[in-house]
């Protein structure tokens, strides 16, 4: 590391073990050029270190290779699921590890796997059929519990139900039949725990576990799933991230969704994806020709061989697609009509928990935009609500300071600001007196 960082042109540094020890054990940060020298040394973009900072970025040293370079079996399948449900830092990571070169390596690398899974298959005493049935339907009930526990609430719950699956398929003996099952078990159930990561603003967990998802789908010989998988992290890069590398994975999708006739969920799916990239890139006319199409597909009705992991896809989650987008093209009057029914509780038929926590924020700053402050208010309370105790909560509570600062002399908003100063948990103050 020293030669490379006198190599770079930054100076002599000292080679010590204990200048390391000290980065290892959070006591203190390597110096910014010792950081670059790092990230040079592990092909990490500079840009990448001053937009995430330390110890941030270091993810995307080993991220990106743990999560792409493994092989394409069933064991490493296993692996991967190990690995997306391991623990992590406290604190949520919002930032995506899989870009650019790891994204080309991922799509090329799925796109062989496809054409050469061999049977999920294992040795050694096989787990009984019923049991089978018994975790089938323990992840249906999963399913269902998401349309009415908030995330904070179900995530402890859908993470221990995907480590069981991780450790039966790495322990236990099945034939094929049951192997497919519980590959096809494990893809859905981690890409529940990713929906959940993603919503409480664990960005690089969600991506962990959606990768795990694909795998176990490739394994399971089920590509539509598989490419439906693919297409949900496009909209990741589409909604957080590099809009290209998007749109490379949504045409790998499309290349594997038009193998057969495609579902028109996952076709829905793929169209909705791309109009939020294009919205990203300022492109209204073709985002809106995009959800045209969706809203088209939607229309169809599901077929009979939709990916169950396209159960989401639906002329709510559109609606609420089109309002984030009309948000981000800068017209928050337009996208409060698509996002209205967010206002509605779930309990009265409104949308999920998870959907409401992801885009109540977005209805704030659509809110607020129009001068509507007393509703934003409202939204951004709901929000709090729904993420608490999850440790996105600090991000959101961080996300509303900042959006309702300039509104501080508002006394309604100055008792919002300060709730947002009290960590999760800690008592109730009391409300402001003042009128004005």
């Amino acid at each position: 590391m020293a030669n490379t960082h006198a190599a770079l042109g930054y100076g002599r540094m000292a080679a010590r073990r204990e200048k390391v020890s000290r980065w290892e054990s959070g006591r203190i940060a390597p110096e910014l050029t010792a950081q670059l020298t790092i990230a040079h040394i592990h092909k990490v973009p500079q840009m990448e270190v001053m937009r995430l900072g330390w110890p941030d970025w270091l993810y995307l040293a080993a991220g990106a290779q743990s999560l792409v370079g493994l092989p394409w079996t069933a064991q490493a399948a296993a692996q991967a699921l190990r690995e997306g449900t391991r623990a992590r830092p406290a604190q949520p990571q919002s930032f995506l590890v899989v870009t650019g070169g790891a994204i080309t390596t991922l799509i090329r690398d799925w796109l062989t796997a496809l054409d050469n899974s061999p049977s999920p298959m294992r040795g050694g005493p096989h787990i009984h059929a019923d049991a089978v049935g018994a975790l089938e339907s323990r992840a249906g009930a999963l399913s269902e519990m998401e349309t009415q526990l908030g995330p904070a609430l179900l995530g402890p719950v859908a993470h221990a139900e995907c480590q069981l699956l991780a450790k039966l398929l790495s322990e236990v003996g099945y034939d094929e039949d049951s192997g497919v099952r519980l590959h096809l078990l494990a893809s859905g159930i981690s890409h529940l725990c990713s929906r959940l990561n993603y919503v409480t603003g664990d960005q690089a967990g969600a991506e962990r576990l959606l990768l795990a998802a694909v795998r176990t789908a490739t394994t399971a010989g089920a590509p539509q799933t598989a490419a439906a998988l693919i297409a949900t992290l496009a909209s990741h890069h589409m909604d957080i991230g590099d809009p290209r590398d998007g749109f490379a994975l949504a045409d790998a999708a499309w290349a594997v969704a038009r193998r057969t006739t495609a579902p028109h969920r996952l076709v829905a799916l793929l169209h909705i994806c791309e109009a939020r990239g294009y919205a990203r890139l300022r492109a209204e006319t073709t985002s809106a020709c995009a959800f045209s199409a969706a809203a088209g597909a939607l229309a169809l009705g599901p077929a009979a061989h939709e990916p169950p992991v396209a159960d989401w896809v639906t002329m709510e989650t559109l609606e609420l697609n089109v309002g984030a987008s009309l948000l981000d093209l800068g017209q928050p009057a337009r996208a409060l009509d698509h996002l209205a029914a967010l206002m509605i509780p779930t309990q009265d038929g409104g949308p999920a928990p998870g959907l409401r926590a992801l885009y109540l924020p977005r209805l704030a700053k659509a809110q607020l935009a129009v001068g509507d402050v007393e509703t934003a208010l409202q939204s951004a309370r709901t929000a709090l609500g729904l993420l608490e105790p999850a440790p996105a909560h600090r991000d959101a509570t961080r996300e509303f300071r900042h959006m309702f600062a300039p509104y501080c002399r508002n006394a309604a908003v100055r008792d919002f600001l300060d709730l947002c100063a009290v960590p999760p948990g800690a008592p109730p103050h009391e409300p402001s007196k003042d009128a004005s």
